[in-house]
């Protein structure tokens, strides 16, 4: 079982979702968030995730 996460950056193409399920399951805190770009969640224990919002066709 993972003890400490340091940093780690994933992909999400919907980061309000990302960001539910995070806190739901897994009890993360969001400590920034950019709609639509970057969120930063926190864990007490666990530590650090950051998402990037993919671009999907059509968003350029």
């Amino acid at each position: 079982m993972i003890k400490k996460i340091s940093h780690i950056m994933m992909w999400g193409q919907d980061l309000e979702k990302v960001s539910k399920w995070y806190k739901e399951k897994l009890g993360f805190s969001v400590g920034y968030y950019a709609p639509n770009e970057f969120l930063s969640m926190k864990h007490p224990e666990m530590g650090r995730m950051d998402f990037h919002a993919t671009v999907t066709t059509g968003q350029i």
